[in-house]
């Protein structure tokens, strides 16, 4: 199922050449970009960055890795669009890094529903509005970059809150 899902996020990207090794008749774990863990081949990193010939959005079938504890889509300047729903699903999540894109829309607020999500950075995107204060309900946030984007409005009073540790935040611009 999960190389299902894998195959519908390259079918979604129109096939870039940084997926290539992509094959139906291969095992996805031995694919470029795919980590599993070792004892259960469990797919449990995506990571897709320094790409300027790879566009769309992101796919809504990342959330049919339910695994999943990194997702990264680094440098990759025509990755546009909001940031899927889909996303909510992946419960195991620890590091979320959609920096360096084409992203925009605001930030929604179901991250702040990741319950393992230690790291996130949304830096360097074109994302509006404001804050949501839900991010700090996320009890292992150790970094928030938020960082050079176009949201607006204050800081949320959540923040002097966290439920967990406070977070290193990267809030500039």
């Amino acid at each position: 199922m999960t190389k299902k899902a894998l195959l519908n996020i390259k079918k979604a990207f129109n096939d870039p050449y940084i997926l290539t090794s992509w094959k139906p008749e291969e095992d996805c774990c031995t694919w470029y970009c795919v980590e599993c863990d070792r004892k259960s081949h469990r797919i449990i990193a995506l990571t897709v960055f320094a790409d300027d010939r790879l566009s769309g959005q992101i796919p809504p079938f990342v959330g049919d890795l339910p695994f999943l504890e990194n997702l990264m889509f680094h440098k990759l300047p025509n990755l546009i669009g909001s940031i899927p729903p889909t996303i909510a699903k992946l419960n195991n999540l620890k590091y979320l890094d959609l920096s360096w894109n084409g992203l925009s829309g605001s930030i929604p607020s179901f991250l702040g529903s990741l319950p393992n999500l230690d790291y996130l950075d949304l830096s360097f995107n074109r994302l509006t509005g404001s804050i949501p204060s839900s991010l700090a309900n996320l009890r292992h946030l150790g970094a928030l970059h938020l960082d050079r984007n176009k949201l607006t409005g204050p800081i949320p009073d959540s923040f002097g809150n966290f439920k967990g540790k406070t977070p290193y935040l990267y809030l500039s611009h």
